[in-house]
């Protein structure tokens, strides 16, 4: 393998690979094929002692009486913020509960536009809570005096998929809900909005 294969390899880890290698002994590390044992190599991360700090501060938050429901990681590109958030928090955060969904990561993209789109931000979050049949969401409204449903494949769907991601983070046990480069909604959008938005979000996380 050349230099752009191992960073391609590297690129194709996703959280979930991370969170399953995290979770091998080393006998189970060396069973993995060569290709795997590559896999697992750059999945690791070094435990820098200043992250361990903010690691500490970070737990005492996700107590389950904390007051905190809002956290903010702020730190130089290439910092390790990231890296912090798929291994170490998602690793601790890891249920074998198939039904719960305590973690998860969400990339917010540099979208270079001026508004954001909602509806597309939360489907995110629905799949990234391994969420089925997003398109069948529906949400309940008053219209004309009629009690109408509204599917989130609709135009208006913004109530149905907010609604969905508030079911789905309370009914699947979420705990920690991140947003990887979450300044690119508040330089895209109403901040006062999309603080509003991400804080009715954490109440629902429990």
């Amino acid at each position: 393998m050349d230099a752009q294969d191992f960073s391609r390899l590297a690129r194709e880890i996703s959280p979930e690979d991370r969170l399953r290698y995290a979770r091998l002994s080393r006998e189970q590390a060396y069973a993995l094929s060569p290709e795997e044992k590559l896999r697992f190599f750059f999945s690791i991360h070094v435990k820098h002692a200043k992250l361990m700090t903010v690691k500490k501060k970070i737990d005492r938050c996700l107590r389950k009486f904390s007051e905190e429901r809002i956290i903010t990681l702020i730190g130089p590109t290439g910092a390790g913020k990231s890296a912090f958030a798929e291994y170490f928090l998602g690793a601790e955060l890891a249920s074998e509960d198939t039904g719960k969904v305590p973690f998860i990561l969400i990339k917010v993209p540099a979208l270079g536009r001026r508004t954001i789109p909602w509806s597309g931000f939360y489907r995110a979050i629905l799949h990234g809570g391994h969420e089925p049949l997003i398109d069948s969401k529906r949400a309940s409204l008053i219209q004309d005096g009629r009690l109408q449903t509204v599917l989130a494949s609709q135009k208006a769907s913004l109530e149905s998929l907010y609604g969905a991601v508030v079911s789905m983070l309370r009914n699947r046990g979420t705990v920690l809900l991140a947003l990887d480069e979450a300044f690119h909604l508040l330089r895209s959008g109403d901040p006062v909005v999309v603080m509003d938005a991400i804080k009715s979000m954490a109440d629902a996380a429990s």
